[in-house]
């Protein structure tokens, strides 16, 4: 049943993308499509984040 969602969900962003885009900004639909998915997302990060998380710290080419 998960799976069946997940396809329906793909499918039909590209069409309900296409209607939000000629209505706003295409700017403004990515805005509100990516804070939309932080929100549902929030309440699993816990879940998400695994026990041994550690930040990489050394060996990294980003001098920032």
């Amino acid at each position: 049943i998960a799976l069946t969602l997940a396809v329906i969900f793909w499918g039909a962003s590209f069409p309900a993308i296409r209607v939000a885009v000629s209505l706003m900004p295409p700017q403004a639909v990515m805005f509100c499509r990516m804070t939309l998915a932080c929100l549902i997302m929030l309440p699993f990060i816990k879940k998400l984040k695994p026990d041994n998380f550690q930040p990489v710290t050394s060996n990294c080419c980003c001098p920032w």
